[in-house]
């Protein structure tokens, strides 16, 4: 046995170096074949050596040493292939999850505009002062308070204007489907969000 390689299974650095520096490349080069990718070339061949130093003491001889490196550069690369599937199926996963998404977006913005409307439309019906309440507290988000003190009427009077507005919302809403939209935004659950 070569008293390098028994200096190699002992652990000395300098032997180390020694099948670093003459088999490094061909490691590289093996693997880029495979992977296309210089950089993660350099890391497969990398972690062969890290395998290959801490299981120094089952290699037999140089021939098994060459042989071992190979065979554990091609196992990462086997490693390296499900990895990069992983991450193509983990991208094409997210890929339709934000189409979805934007998807949703889209419909919410498309009801959003279509309550909206409707609910612009139907304000232009009610008496003006019930209008004026109304726009400033759905579209002004003014609290009632708010508004007795901006217009100089009692809080009670804000508070039956505004109900007599939510009331005639839902009796001239044209579409049923659309009253649970005009509940939410009257009562603000959402109205942050619509506006």
């Amino acid at each position: 046995m070569d008293s390098r390689f028994k200096e190699f299974k002992r652990g000395n650095e300098k032997a180390f170096r020694h099948y670093f520096d003459l088999y490094s490349r061909a490691i590289c080069d093996f693997a880029f074949a495979y992977c296309k990718s210089e950089m993660e070339a350099q890391d497969i061949a990398q972690e062969c050596f890290v395998i290959l130093f801490t299981n120094r003491q089952q290699i037999n001889d140089e021939e098994h040493l060459k042989l071992f490196l190979f065979k554990t550069a091609r196992y990462r690369l086997i490693d390296h292939q499900r990895s990069m599937k992983n991450r193509k199926n983990r991208e094409f996963i997210w890929m339709e999850a934000q189409q979805a998404w934007d998807q949703q977006q889209d419909e919410f913005e498309l009801v959003k505009a279509l309550v909206l409307s409707e609910i612009y439309k139907l304000s232009k019906r009610m008496p003006a002062r019930r209008r004026e309440i109304f726009g400033l507290y759905f579209y002004e988000h003014m609290d009632v308070r708010a508004i007795a003190r901006c217009i100089g009427l009692k809080e009670s009077t804000v508070y039956s204007h505004l109900q007599h507005a939510y009331s005639f919302l839902i009796k001239e809403m044209p579409d049923p489907t659309l009253l649970i939209w005009v509940i939410l935004l009257f009562f603000g659950v959402i109205a942050e969000r619509f506006l």
